[in-house]
C-alpha cells in the first residue's frame, strides 16, 4: 500500500510558532477502490483523484495526485488534522475524467472528532452508476 503524503490541516500554519499549546485530531484515511463496480476500462479514464473533508468550519480539499492509466485499486492513505475539538468531520473522495466528469465516488460516515485522538478509516469508492465508460475520441483527418 502507497501512503499520500498529503495532510490537510485547518489552522496549522498558525500551529507552527512556537509555545503553540493547540490540541490536534487526527484521522488516517485508507481510500480503496472497489472493483466489482470500477472495471479496469473505467479505472484507465481517471484523470484526477481529490479528497473533500467537511467539518462545522467548511470544506478543506486536496488532490491525491493520481497519473492516469497507472491508478491503483488501493489509492493508499492520506493524513487529516483539525484543532478543532468537537463537531464531526466527513471525507469524501472522488475520481474524475479528462473533462472533470464524475466516475467514482466514496464517502465516510460523519466522524466524531475527539481532540488529541488519531482515528483509522477506509473509504471505499464505487463507479457511479452510467459513468462514461469508453474514452473521448478525437477524429482524426488525415
Amino acid at each position: 500500500m502507497r501512503r499520500v503524503a498529503l495532510i490537510l490541516a485547518l489552522g496549522l500554519g498558525a500551529a507552527c510558532g512556537s509555545g503553540d499549546d493547540r490540541t490536534y485530531s487526527y484521522f488516517q484515511v485508507a481510500v480503496k477502490v472497489d472493483r466489482a463496480t470500477v472495471p479496469e476500462d473505467l479505472l484507465d479514464l481517471v484523470a484526477f483523484c481529490h479528497v473533500e473533508a467537511t467539518t462545522p468550519r467548511g470544506m478543506d480539499t486536496s488532490d491525491l495526485r493520481c497519473q492516469r492509466r497507472a491508478i491503483p485499486y488501493d489509492l493508499g492513505t492520506f493524513e487529516y488534522s483539525t484543532t478543532l475539538t468537537q463537531g464531526t468531520v466527513g471525507f469524501r473522495v472522488l475520481l474524475k475524467g479528462i473533462n472533470a466528469n464524475l466516475l467514482a465516488q466514496g464517502e465516510s460516515a460523519p466522524l466524531d472528532i475527539l481532540a488529541g485522538r488519531v482515528t483509522d478509516i477506509t473509504v471505499e469508492v464505487k463507479g457511479v452508476p452510467g459513468a462514461m465508460r469508453e474514452p473521448m475520441t478525437v477524429p482524426v483527418t488525415p
